[in-house]
């Protein structure tokens, strides 16, 4: 019992560190592109995904 605990634990965390991670790359792509203009801006430009194990980065411009 205590090692299915442990295991869904570490899954959440795992699946919670993923989306920091993407959510650190979208500032940092947006950042290095030109698309952030200081307090005002629009970090929904580009938007990251984590698909099986890829990365998909999308310009939320074109649609």
């Amino acid at each position: 019992m205590d090692y299915k605990r442990q295991r869904r634990k570490l899954r959440l965390l795992k699946q919670k560190l993923l989306l920091i991670y993407g959510e650190v790359m979208r500032l940092i792509l947006n950042h290095h592109l030109g698309l952030y203009d200081g307090p005002v801006h629009n970090t929904e430009m580009i938007s990251i995904q984590n698909t099986k194990g890829k990365w998909i980065i999308k310009d939320n411009e074109e649609n």
